[in-house]
């Protein structure tokens, strides 16, 4: 987002397999050598087209026993394939460990759910003027420049309403500093203000 401070996290990687359908992590097919100050990998009776993907993590050791982490930058065909950074010491004829992230507990997020009754005509009532009366809670971002007096105005979308205000459910940050007090990434709490407008307390 144009004048935001960038937001960067590391995803936790599989150490582990849970089952034989987890494809996490994997051992590869056959062996890899890499040559010390380079970053190709070749491979011996391999599949790479099948078994990697660009921005995969692999872990191997080198002739010296020290284990190493790579993520793949390419792949030029089954036994070709290069790696974001310089390998510094000599890899032969190594076993190769293929790393992802693995998604957990993914059933608890679904927004789409079992209806109570097994058949519903329509979620549409004549009380609530033909609209459907599920409803979801959403957090929402929005990016507003305060006029001259300081003030901004947020709009729900279409069928939105905003929830009641609350102060935990709303927070300011600086994106791009003014001539005012605050830098970028400051927080402010919101409280209500003159029952329309939030304000930095």
């Amino acid at each position: 987002m144009a004048g935001s401070p960038n937001f960067t996290a590391d995803t936790v990687l599989s150490s582990s397999a849970l089952n034989e359908k987890d494809k996490s992590n994997i051992t590869l097919a056959g062996s890899i050598d890499i040559a010390a100050g380079t970053t190709v990998v070749f491979g011996k009776n391999t599949k790479f087209n099948t078994e990697l993907k660009i921005g995969d993590n692999i872990v191997f050791e080198d002739d010296n026993g020290a284990q190493h982490s790579r993520f793949i930058s390419g792949i030029t065909n089954n036994t070709r394939a290069s790696i974001t950074e310089t390998q510094q010491t000599v890899v032969t004829s190594a076993s190769t460990q293929r790393r992802r992230t693995r998604l957990n507990n993914i059933d608890t997020t679904a927004l789409v759910y079992k209806l109570p009754e097994n058949v519903i005509k329509t979620l549409k009532t004549d009380t609530n003027a033909g609209i459907t009366d599920t409803s979801h809670k959403v957090r929402r971002q929005f990016v507003e420049t305060l006029s001259s007096s300081g003030q901004a105005t947020f709009s729900a979308g279409a069928n939105e309403t905003f929830n009641a205000h609350a102060e935990a459910d709303y927070t300011l940050s600086i994106m791009t500093a003014g001539a005012s007090d605050g830098a970028v990434g400051d927080l402010y709490r919101c409280p209500l203000y003159k029952n329309r407008f939030l304000e930095p307390n």
